[in-house]
């Protein structure tokens, strides 16, 4: 691939500046973008493909609060409940919370940072998965939001992202490598969760951790000098990040790999496990069975021996005594 140089940067700032900055950029010298093979398709402003874009988990991969204000403007505020519905968490309910936002502001009625004014009804139907009250929200989100997410997933949203102009929103259109897109990711803060720029922070993570081995339609315009010069800190960061899925993916494959062997020790070792819980039942009911009869035996032996002894009357003072006609008495004593 051509080397990237400071004229190119030179020349498309001073494109960037004028009214005409689009078209000039998609027109630039091949130096500065990827050079295409002849069949293939230059790499769309959209960052998903258009099976992605039915799929709210393709949004929500990328961060789970973008995620939902992403789908909302892509399906209508119908969007919103549909991509909710894939969180366990309360990420959906911050889009219509208080989030993020000076609360002097907040006091002043003025919006949070999704360009949404906060309503507590919507922020807890969606915290406890209850159905929405749609008729206190816009079909599609606000132009501050919809600025966000485009900075993220790219000219995905129809009209909505196609009215917004890329370069006043700090971003530059062209047929961009991978390793130029991998370039302007990996500029120093770019990524880092300290990024002051959220939305181009997410923009960052997400074509160096999933889409590093694609171009890209459009780069933040503050990357796109360290880009031309930095091809090398893009193929690293690319690198990198295939080792990094590539173990991962590993590590996963390793523990279905080590649970599929421990289900087959434990199918392997049943029958043992059964003989011995036969014979420790079995050792039981024997203990049982003899401290029955042991039980049995003492009762008929007491039965017998109390069957056995006869009563004896206690002492008795009593005396009857009698005459016996001649003036003597006979006494008897008990």
């Amino acid at each position: 691939m051509p080397k990237h140089t400071k004229a190119d940067g030179a020349f498309t700032a001073a494109i960037v500046k004028s009214i005409v900055a689009t078209v000039a950029i998609l027109s630039f010298s091949s130096s500065a973008v990827a050079q295409l093979d002849s069949n293939s398709q230059p790499p769309p402003a959209c960052n998903l493909s258009s099976e992605q874009l039915e799929n709210p988990r393709a949004f929500i991969a990328v961060d789970k609060s973008f995620g939902v204000v992403a789908f909302w403007a892509l399906k209508g505020k119908e969007g919103i409940q549909t991509a909710a519905s894939y969180m366990q968490r309360d990420f959906a309910a911050q889009v219509f919370g208080k989030w993020a936002q000076n609360y002097e502001k907040l006091k002043k009625g003025e919006p949070n940072r999704w360009g949404i004014v906060p309503d507590k009804k919507v922020e807890k139907a969606l915290e406890k998965h209850k159905p929405l009250p749609l008729d206190r929200i816009s079909e599609y989100p606000p132009r501050e939001a919809m600025i966000m997410v485009t900075k993220i997933y790219g000219d995905c949203f129809g009209e909505r992202s196609a009215e917004l102009n890329f370069e006043e929103i700090g971003l530059i259109r062209g047929e961009f490598s991978a390793d130029f897109c991998n370039a302007a990711a990996a500029m120093p803060k770019m990524t880092h969760y300290l990024a002051k720029d959220k939305a181009l922070m997410h923009w960052g993570r997400s074509q160096i951790e999933h889409r590093n081995a694609r171009g890209c339609g459009y780069v933040p315009a503050i990357a796109y000098e360290y880009a031309l010069e930095n091809d090398a800190a893009g193929r690293e960061a690319a690198d990198k990040a295939r080792k990094i899925a590539a173990a991962q993916r590993q590590q996963y494959l390793d523990s279905i790999r080590g649970q599929k062997l421990a289900k087959e020790a434990y199918e392997a070792g049943r029958a043992q496990r059964e003989f011995y819980a036969r014979q420790e039942r079995d050792k039981q009911a024997a203990k049982d069975q003899a401290r029955k009869q042991a039980a049995d035996a003492a009762y008929r032996t007491m039965i017998n021996n109390s069957q056995n002894q006869l009563p004896s009357a206690p002492n008795s003072n009593r005396r009857d005594c009698y005459d016996q006609g001649n003036g003597k008495e006979i006494c008897f004593t008990d």
